[in-house]
């Protein structure tokens, strides 16, 4: 089902704005008024008696799931036959509900020992089906003999993506100066390392941390001596090797080197959980039994989802190892919006918020008073894949600092007991820190080893994060929005983003759902933490270009959110975003990445996903790219020339330095995902601009400045006269040569007739940009 078009056309010179229209993602509700999209596949169960027939639940969970399935076919057979095969689609896009190599409906995996008085069982049933029913009709069926059920809860990295730069990078001159009140000592209490008074440890007491998060570079220089063997739990291998050709890996790559650096005695066990950015709460647990019975006494959890987890606070609760968790990058209060597990509150843990240089909170780290502490988290350089190091921010970041801190006092006193209780005594208590982290806590690792009281410090930080401060009204947001020159506007899924002359971000329309309700922002806002922005992209996400070649994620859906930039994508020149969810960027060397929506290879992924039948395997579609993916040609032939990029509805576009347009994702209208979709293939020569429109049309100027159209999967083309030597093409406009804006349109697809309209009423136009609602 398409998506209807609007059109947002802007006037930069003279600085005219057209409000796109409000949207409201519409939801398919089934029967029993839960989405499609909230089916599960995937459950645990805890034994209220450690002794049961694992077999006996087998069937029950059988006849449970048979249940649950009817009800969901009954459901959807209600659904109107066009919302049931889009809604159908969506579902199996997210959550991959076949699974490779299931001899049956039902597949149990234990997850603990089973000689432990507590015994989890994994459940993984062959078609995802409505939980509530699932969990009713098992607990039904098996009566006491089951405390409770549960679902595999995902966890995701996504809600907490770090901020990449280069090595090489430099922060801003204002980033770098000293706060203005206070003296170096009072604002820059000892976070990484350990005077010359502090005790000196014992070698042979080596303490290992286990880093559950992505995969690690085992092959860093700068990590040699410091890793231990580990597993990787959600592929069931003990190769947790970063993978190539892809970023997925570098946020455990960098968490493991800032580790390192604060606790180098310390042996990290890495234990990949996460893959291609998420992670089921059953591996998780895996992994944690694993890390204990292996000696470990630290654990880094830098990651996390909103569900209030019973099965892992119950793991963590009973563990004996000490538990540090990432507050998360949402900009959220703990107290009100919680993330699990850093709002799990137990005696073994400790939830960690992110601090600038300058010890100001840094903007996009979550707060709140059931935060127990605050660690260095913006700028750090850390280890990243292939042999590389950058810097990132992020409250994974901060939990590092304070995992290895943990590290290092298990080392000395071999006692971690008290750990928590010590760690937020010897913290300082930094005024700009108050209700913002409990008692103001900000990590000190020298009174920590030394087991001294904090100092109450005054600090007075750059002031990038003043969640408890004056906000402004929307005439006050109007007025300075509007007192700055407007430099680029894109057009987005039913938001916009504007780029002013001090490299600032603004957005207004849609700007997501917050507790089920729409937020329309009418008034352009500023994006907080964008700075040095030189170039904007809009389509299902918003993204931000920073002059380092840094780029930022400035929201999903037209949210505007705080998720950071993309994981180790450094050196960018040129960015692109579609409406249909993934995205392209340009490094310097002329490469080429993509990251997103991959279903029918648009962003050059090439996990497939598919569905195991009696016939053999069946190519299902491409899995979703949640970390940017070097993209190839046909031959495997990376590209090292690329000038342009072009996001469409299920394909993508390059053109090269020799003016040749490459394409890649969906072939034609009606074929169904290909292996070979996920490379790049070579299509027209001697173009100089391009665009495919919201129909399954593009239209090029080639160099000569005469525009085509031509249809997805044909080989003719129809020359459109009126379009010859256009300025610039986006989406289904064109930016004529004499400053007139037209769209243009088909009727039929295989004899196409083409229809051009000026947009009356505006001439003398600089920039265009298109957006859908």
């Amino acid at each position: 089902m398409r998506k209807s078009i609007s059109k947002l056309l802007v006037l930069v010179l003279c600085c005219m704005v057209f409000q796109p229209l409000a949207y409201a993602q519409g939801e398919v509700q089934s029967g029993n008024d839960k989405n499609l999209e909230n089916y599960s596949a995937r459950y645990i169960v805890k034994y209220a008696d450690a002794q049961q027939d694992t077999n006996a639940l087998q069937k029950k969970a059988k006849a449970a799931f048979q249940r649950a399935k009817q009800q969901k076919e009954e459901a959807i057979q209600a659904l109107s036959e066009e919302a049931e095969q889009e809604q159908n689609e969506r579902t199996v896009m997210k959550l991959r509900v076949k699974e490779q190599g299931m001899e049956d409906t039902v597949e149990m995996t234990a997850l603990t020992d089973t000689e432990e008085p507590q015994k989890y069982e994994m459940i993984r049933l062959e078609e995802a089906v409505p939980p509530e029913i699932f969990m009713e009709e098992l607990q039904r069926q098996s009566g006491r003999k089951i405390e409770y059920i549960q679902p595999d809860y995902v966890m995701s990295l996504e809600n907490y993506e770090e901020v990449a730069e280069t090595a090489a990078s430099q922060k801003s001159e204002a980033a770098a100066e000293p706060a203005s009140e206070a003296t170096p000592s009072e604002t820059t209490p000892s976070e990484t390392t350990i005077s010359d008074a502090a005790i000196t440890t014992n070698m042979d007491n080596q303490v290992i941390v286990a880093l559950l998060d992505t995969g690690v570079d085992v092959t860093h220089p700068n990590l040699a001596g410091h890793l231990t063997e580990g597993y990787d739990f959600y592929n069931n291998t003990s190769e947790v090797k970063a993978k190539e050709g892809t970023l997925e890996d570098v946020h455990g790559t960098h968490v493991a080197g800032v580790i390192a650096q604060t606790a180098p005695n310390a042996k990290i066990m890495p234990l990949k959980i996460f893959d291609n950015g998420q992670a089921y709460t059953s591996d998780i647990i895996r992994a944690i039994g694993y890390a204990e019975e292996h000696g470990a006494a630290i654990v880094n959890c830098s990651w996390g989802s909103a569900d209030n987890n019973t099965a892992l606070r119950e793991v963590m609760e009973q563990s004996d190892m000490f538990f540090v968790c990432a507050a998360g990058n949402h900009r959220k209060n703990l107290q009100t919006t919680p993330v699990y597990p850093a709002a799990f509150g137990l005696p073994n843990m400790v939830s960690v918020a992110s601090l600038n240089q300058d010890l100001g909170m840094s903007y996009f780290s979550n707060y709140g008073e059931s935060v127990d502490i605050a660690a260095i988290g913006r700028d750090v350089e850390s280890t990243y894949p292939n042999g590389e190091t950058g810097k990132m921010n992020g409250t994974s970041v901060s939990a590092g600092f304070v995992t290895g801190a943990a590290a290092v006092y298990a080392e000395m006193y071999q006692d971690i007991s008290a750990l928590k209780e010590d760690m937020k005594r010897s913290a300082d208590k930094l005024s700009c820190l108050q209700r913002k982290v409990a008692d103001g806590n900000s990590l000190n690792l020298e009174n920590l080893l030394t087991k001294t009281a904090g100092s109450n410090l005054e600090v007075y930080p750059e002031d990038d994060f003043d969640v408890l401060g004056y906000e402004r009204t929307p005439s006050e947001n109007w007025e300075l929005f509007s007192s700055l020159d407007t430099v680029k506007v894109a057009a987005g899924s039913g938001f916009s983003l504007f780029l002013k002359s001090d490299g600032s971000v603004w957005t207004c329309g849609n700007l997501g759902i917050d507790d089920n309700v729409d937020i329309i922002n009418a008034t352009p806002t500023q994006i907080p933490g964008l700075t040095n922005v030189v170039d904007i992209a809009a389509g299902n996400f918003g993204l931000a270009l920073c002059g380092d070649g840094t780029v930022y994620n400035c929201g999903f859906g037209g949210k505007s959110g705080y998720d950071g930039t993309i994981y180790g994508l450094t050196n960018v020149k040129k960015i692109a975003s579609s409406d249909t969810g993934h995205c392209l960027a340009i490094k310097n060397d002329g490469s080429v990445w993509g990251w997103g929506e991959n279903t029918w290879g648009q962003a050059g992924g090439q996990n497939v996903v598919v569905d195991e039948t009696e016939w053999g395997a069946i190519f299902l579609h491409f899995g979703y790219a949640s970390s940017p993916i070097q993209i190839k040609k046909l031959y495997s032939e990376p590209f090292t020339n690329a000038k342009n990029i072009y996001t469409g509805d299920r394909r993508s576009y390059i053109l090269d330095e020799n003016n040749t347009v490459y394409g890649l994702g969906c072939r034609s209208n009606d074929a169904a995902p290909d292996p070979d979709d996920c490379v790049a293939t070579e299509l027209f020569h001697n173009v100089k601009d391009f665009s495919e429109g919201s129909s399954e049309m593009h239209l090029r100027i080639s160099l000569d400045g005469t525009a085509y159209f031509c249809v997805r999967g044909t080989s003719y083309d129809i020359a459109v006269p009126e379009f010859d030597n256009a300025k610039a093409l986006d989406d289904n406009l064109v930016l004529a040569e004499d400053g007139t804006v037209w769209n243009w349109y088909y009727n039929t697809e295989w004899q196409p007739d083409i229809g051009t309209n000026q947009i009356m009423g505006i001439d003398h136009v600089a920039s265009i940009s298109s957006g859908s609602s």
